[in-house]
């Protein structure tokens, strides 16, 4: 229920603003002040403009998100990590922007992957994320999403998860200046 309140509060307030921020602290606002159960959601509410790349996000105490750059590297993508949704009815979130060059992915994943545990109790962790998101930099989306599950699995071989394992990239491609923008903007991310 808890997860179906978030989304229709959510999907209300993008209609009103485009900016995360603001979306999130409505939206915890209307969750909160029902929220007798005192149940949370963890969010990372993120817009991007195709048209320049300018990523606008706020965190609702969501993992960390990375960014991906083919000549940089692996990065944690900086944001306050905020409170998760429900918790506190007037907390406001922080805006947080940042502009994607060409080529360069953000990478979103659930707590089910740092905290996948092995036979031995040890959890996957930041760390080995940091490894497996360095090897393939510049690949597509769907092989970085291939690539970290893989790593996940292997690293639990077999032993039971207590969280769900999620992972999204998107990479910006950039829009080509002798394409019509209205048209090649449809195309300019490409998501796994």
């Amino acid at each position: 229920m808890l997860v179906g309140m978030a989304r229709s509060a959510l999907k209300s307030e993008a209609v009103r603003t485009a900016e995360p921020e603001i979306c999130l602290t409505e939206a915890n606002r209307t969750i909160a002040a029902d929220n007798e159960s005192m149940m949370f959601m963890t969010t990372f509410y993120a817009v991007l403009d195709l048209r320049t790349g300018e990523l606008a996000y706020a965190n609702a105490g969501h993992t960390q998100a990375y960014l991906l750059a083919p000549e940089r590297g692996v990065r944690p993508l900086t944001a306050d990590p905020g409170l998760p949704l429900g918790v506190v009815e007037d907390f406001r979130y922080l805006p947080h922007h940042h502009r994607l060059a060409p080529g360069e992915a953000v990478v979103l994943y659930t707590d089910g992957v740092t905290e996948a545990a092995a036979v031995d109790g040890t959890l996957f962790g930041e760390q080995r994320l940091e490894q497996v998101l360095a090897r393939p930099r510049s690949a597509s989306c769907e092989t970085i999403v291939g690539e970290v599950f893989d790593a996940v699995m292997e690293f639990s071989k077999g032993a039971a998860q207590a969280d769900d394992i999620a992972i999204l990239v998107v990479r910006y491609k950039g829009v080509p200046a002798e394409v019509d923008r209205s048209r090649s903007a449809r195309s300019a991310v490409e998501a796994a």
